[in-house]
């Protein structure tokens, strides 16, 4: 697994790119139903929640039947095509995909193995940053920004303050917010949040599987962008998971300008991940 490669405070490229890769194929694996199909392992969901095939580490080089039996099995279990992986790891999965007929888009790949320095996060008076335990209220808020949020991507402007996620919130069902607290208990997952009197304005969350641990939302009320919140809660979590003994944190970001916002939650860039679609 990742985190047993990489030695506290860093590692090799080469290292660290194997660790990053193995934690994006451990994490979808322990809340899928992983099948092999061929070089490639497809994540098959287990509710709503979409997910991907990724070449398996290890494996060969996926080639063109590869890719057309995983089609066809995706169409068998009425799944979308949709391949993930780390380019300097599968160099060839890129074109392979475009030849396929396949979108395929590049995503900022970051890493960190050390604490960050929370010297320059300065955060205006009436912003307070928590990490949230199991039986925090603020749970069904957490989840409900980042609905709010990720209905507006990116870092520009939107619309959709606090009155938007107390909507959302109460349409979040009460068995979601239930499985959230208890991977918060048993540590497979962690939130942070920042409040603004009282109410939750941005949340990030981890995933983590052995020492490794994926940054899978990071996401900012939209009314509240630009004030700095997204690093800060990012960098609050990072300092968790580490504090925690997890030794690679790995987050891919949506595009360039979003991961330039990382780069003040002590992520660096190791490379990037490929994504591939219809």
């Amino acid at each position: 697994m990742a985190g047993d490669v990489v030695p506290p405070g860093g590692g090799t490229h080469a290292q660290l790119t194997w660790a990053a890769d193995a934690c994006l194929h451990e994490v979808p694996r322990a809340v899928s139903d992983p099948e092999e199909v061929g070089p490639f392992t497809l994540f098959r969901p287990r509710g709503t929640q979409p997910y991907y095939a990724r070449p398996r580490p290890g494996a060969p080089a996926p080639s063109a039947d590869d890719l057309r039996r995983l089609d066809e099995r995706c169409a068998e279990l009425g799944l979308p095509l949709t391949v993930h992986w780390v380019v300097d790891r599968s160099p060839g999965t890129g074109e392979l995909c475009r030849d396929h007929g396949l979108l395929v888009r590049p995503h900022p790949l970051l890493v960190t193995t050390t604490v960050p320095d929370a010297s320059g996060h300065r955060l205006e008076p009436a912003i307070e940053v928590d990490v949230l335990t199991p039986g925090s209220g603020a749970v069904a808020d957490a989840l409900a920004c980042t609905a709010v949020a990720f209905a507006a991507p990116g870092v520009g402007d939107a619309t959709g303050g606090v009155d938007e996620l107390h909507l959302v919130r109460r349409l979040i069902p009460d068995d979601r917010v239930d499985a959230t607290r208890d991977r918060i208990a048993d540590g497979t997952t962690a939130w942070t949040v920042a409040r603004q009197e009282g109410a939750v304005v941005a949340a990030a969350q981890y995933q983590r599987v052995g020492a490794g641990a994926l940054i899978t939302s990071v996401a900012t009320l939209p009314d509240h962008r630009r004030r700095g919140l997204a690093g800060v809660v990012a960098a609050r979590l990072v300092r968790d998971a580490l504090e925690r003994g997890v030794t690679l944190v790995v987050l891919v970001a949506e595009e360039e300008s979003v991961a330039d916002v990382f780069a003040h939650a002590g992520l660096t860039r190791l490379g990037s991940a490929g994504l591939a679609t219809r």
